[in-house]
């Protein structure tokens, strides 16, 4: 759940956002978040349903001054296959909902799996 109701609304960078979200997990899948507070960040990897499927080529960021590159070298939501990956600040759990920072969705979007930032293995 998140405050951005519509694509237009949704910032283009999920640094751009400081506001809470929540994602709620179903009940038959509360078990998987034991020990999930341990993290301080966790991927988020989601469905973006409102995606143009059928966009092969972008301008980045929308400037059309530069040459269009693949969807596969671009952040853009619209792409043949579109699975968005967020890296989220965990701000805490209430039950089977985390409550996280930096989620740049359209409230309703669905989350397809979490898994925890490991700075070890995730980053130079």
């Amino acid at each position: 759940h998140t405050n951005f109701k519509t694509r237009d609304q949704t910032p283009r960078s999920s640094t751009d956002i400081n506001e809470e979200a929540t994602i709620t997990i179903l009940p038959e899948y509360s078990s998987c978040l034991k020990g999930i507070e341990e993290n301080k960040h966790l991927f988020v990897l989601s469905w973006l349903h409102q995606s143009n499927r059928d966009v092969l080529e972008v301008h980045r960021r929308q400037d059309f001054t530069k040459p269009a590159v693949g969807v596969f070298n671009s952040r853009s939501p619209d792409r043949p296959n579109p699975i968005a990956l967020t890296r989220v600040e965990l701000i805490k759990v209430v039950g089977n909902s985390l409550i996280v920072k930096n989620l740049d969705l359209v409230d309703g979007t669905p989350i397809i799996d979490i898994k925890p930032y490991i700075p070890h293995y995730d980053s130079e």
